[in-house]
């Protein structure tokens, strides 16, 4: 973009430069962006559930402010005290589908402290985790050990 002029519209010159981010922002500034970008493009009833689902995730997740605070661990107890808690698995199906919409989002508006989506490959299946021995009063990470 050397000394060429960019656009807003087909003939609108825009002077104003990009601003590089050069901190990382907050959850719930980019949880606001997605659920702006959802209402925008997606049905009323898939904004409504995507982001009562936001909610909870990062109201269970208070003491984590940046995205590089959520690793996979953290989102595999999700998981699993939401499946402790006695939510169906197309709920919490539901639940992972709108923290990885979101993470994408991160990621595809260049979230400065994000590069890979914590939740990719989190499955959510009950009879997996409980041969894998984990019990719901365990963390991931004491699980997995």
């Amino acid at each position: 973009m050397n000394n060429q002029s960019q656009y807003i519209g087909p003939k609108t010159p825009s002077t104003i430069d990009p601003k590089p981010q050069t901190k990382p922002e907050p959850m719930n500034d980019w949880q606001e962006r997605y659920e702006c970008f959802l209402l925008q493009n997606a049905k009323r009833s898939t904004y409504r559930r995507y982001a009562r689902a936001l909610d909870r995730f990062l109201n269970m997740n208070r003491d984590k402010e940046f995205a590089y605070q959520f690793l996979r661990p953290t989102i595999i107890d999700f998981v699993q005290s939401r499946l402790a808690e006695g939510a169906a698995v197309s709920t919490v199906r539901l639940e992972m589908a709108a923290i990885r919409g979101l993470f994408d989002f991160m990621i595809a508006m260049g979230a400065y402290d994000l590069m890979l989506n914590p939740a990719k490959n989190v499955k959510v299946n009950a009879a997996i985790l409980a041969s894998k021995n984990v019990r719901p009063d365990h963390t991931a990470s004491e699980s997995f050990a």
